[in-house]
C-alpha cells in the first residue's frame, strides 16, 4: 500500500511559494512517503486561483 501525504502550499508574502513546493515534496519522499496528495482540502488549496494549482 505505502504511505499517502498531502502537500501543503507554502506561501509567502501572501502568496503560493512554488520554489518550497518542490522542497517539500522531496522532504516527504525522503521519509519514505510513495504517494502524495496535491490541492485537497486543505484551506491553502481553496486560496489558490485555477492556474496556481496546476504549477503544484
Amino acid at each position: 500500500m505505502g504511505v499517502l501525504s498531502k502537500i501543503y502550499v507554502p506561501f509567502k508574502n501572501g502568496q503560493p511559494n512554488f520554489s518550497k513546493v518542490k522542497s517539500v515534496t522531496d522532504f516527504l519522499i525522503s521519509k519514505g512517503v510513495n504517494k502524495l496528495y496535491a490541492n485537497g482540502i486543505g484551506a491553502e488549496s481553496l486560496a489558490l486561483s485555477i492556474e496556481e494549482r496546476k504549477k503544484c
